[in-house]
């Protein structure tokens, strides 16, 4: 136990400290720098930090039910917070209905997930956080994600033909993507024992540069909804659902290292895409807002529960 509390205290230190860091920065910087790192990130930084650790990643055993367990999990949240709005009083007119079921169901699995997989569940598991985001939180946020804002949205009503379109537009333009397939490619080949360190370093750095992004970007958030509106969609998103496939999982005889591996994305607080879905299909930004923000506070309590339960 003490070793596990130690191993924490260096994760919410490393956390802190750069989430902290970014978020100073980015009350005395304005939003476009926040902007210009975050697209930086997406076309550049992390497909390079994907490429270097699918080259170091353990892809045996049955890692493709990473993304088969992420759209079961995504599915179980979007069902309990729909049964949630449709049997219990609330005063959520349609677009907040909308966002608090965004909020409920799509993940941070990305730039807060991938760091704290690395740290706790190691490099040699990391596959298993790669798969949940890309074929998981990404294809389900830009498919049944944008269906559901269609539909509580202000806007004209999107097809549903148009709706996958741009699903699968969205997975063709990620380079994260890209890079995951052509790390796949490229795993049998032994690069130059330099180029493997750098690419290596620029993959760490990535990391701590997403972490402080996340302090930028919620140093930017001005928007404060009441917490008894978001406290039910937290509790789906980040204990609920997780705490349903930590008494599943065993039961399948999935090992403990995976069973990890697979929940801590799964518990991860609402992710950014909520806010960009939200803005596009004029949903509730304030509740979207709110539910981030709190989300985020929120992790270091909810956290050690999996890693106590599957450590």
């Amino acid at each position: 136990m003490s070793i596990i509390l130690i191993q924490l205290a260096a994760i919410y230190g490393k956390l802190g400290l750069g989430i902290g860091a970014g978020w100073i920065f980015g009350k005395f910087s304005s939003e476009a720098i926040a902007k210009k790192i975050g697209q930086w990130l997406f076309w550049v930084g992390v497909p390079i930090s994907v490429f270097a650790f699918v080259r170091q990643i353990d892809l045996s055993g049955s890692i493709w039910l990473a993304p088969a367990v992420a759209w079961l999990a995504m599915g179980l949240c979007l069902g309990c917070a729909w049964l949630w709005l449709r049997y219990t009083p609330h005063d959520l007119d349609k677009p907040a209905q909308g966002s608090f079921l965004l909020s409920s169901t799509i993940g941070n699995t990305g730039y807060l997930g991938f760091p704290i997989s690395l740290a706790i569940a190691g490099e040699s598991m990391f596959g298993w956080a790669l798969f949940y985001d890309l074929l998981g939180s990404l294809l389900w946020g830009y498919g049944i994600g944008v269906m559901v804002a269609a539909y509580y949205g202000e806007k004209e009503k999107t097809s549903v033909a148009k709706i996958i379109g741009k699903m699968f537009t969205q997975a063709a333009i990620n380079p994260a993507i890209w890079s995951l397939i052509l790390g796949l490619v490229f795993r049998g080949i032994a690069f130059p024992n330099l180029l493997e360190q750098t690419l290596h370093y620029i993959a760490w750095t990535v990391i701590a540069l997403a972490i402080a992004l996340i302090g930028m970007r919620l140093s930017h958030l001005k928007n404060n909804a009441n917490i008894t509106q978001i406290r039910s969609s937290l509790s789906i998103k980040m204990l609920l659902i997780p705490l349903i496939f930590a008494l599943l999982l065993p039961l399948f005889d999935v090992p403990r290292n995976i069973c990890l591996a697979l929940l801590l994305p799964m518990a991860m607080p609402p992710a950014f895409a909520t806010l960009i879905v939200s803005e596009t299909y004029q949903l509730d930004q304030e509740l979207s807002v709110c539910s981030l923000a709190t989300g985020t506070c929120l992790l270091p309590f909810t956290l050690p529960i999996w890693v106590i339960l599957f450590s």
